[in-house]
């Protein structure tokens, strides 16, 4: 019998440091020998489920009145998440982000995992929202990401 390995990952779509979790297992996974002895499994979680979609709310403000902070605070910590992301080969763009409550994305997750098609769906939608500023909970947005 062949031992076979899992990774649990627990991560939430709006989450910038998953994204870039993401990225550095993959490269781990690349270099290791035993790679095809690994099964990656995703699982959901919301950092904030109560949230609303608000597709006219500006990021930086909108974190920057809940953690009680400044505007300027917000902007220069996603500047330094920005960077750990160009490190890891992501690009992205917090000024273009659209609030929104991520339990859609998760669903369309769950509904890829089905097909063993969740890597490739969680990697289309981590590039949706913080590359391309799309609506993560828009049903359509969802659809159009072709998954």
């Amino acid at each position: 019998m062949e031992n076979k390995f899992k990774i649990e990952i627990w991560s939430d779509i709006q989450c910038p440091f998953c994204y870039i979790g993401k990225r550095k297992i993959e490269k781990a996974l690349e270099s290791f020998k035993g790679k095809d002895k690994v099964e990656v499994e995703w699982r959901s979680y919301q950092l904030d489920p109560d949230s609303t979609s608000q597709p006219n709310v500006d990021l930086y403000d909108y974190l920057a009145k809940r953690k009680g902070q400044t505007r300027d605070w917000a902007i220069e910590m996603h500047k330094n998440v920005t960077q750990m992301a160009k490190e890891n080969g992501l690009d992205y763009h917090f000024e273009k982000a659209i609030l929104a409550n991520s339990y859609n994305a998760h669903r369309l997750i769950h509904l890829a995992k089905k097909y063993k098609l969740c890597n490739e769906a969680e990697e289309k939608i981590f590039k949706a929202y913080f590359t391309e500023g799309k609506d993560i909970a828009n049903i359509g947005t969802l659809t159009a990401l072709g998954i």
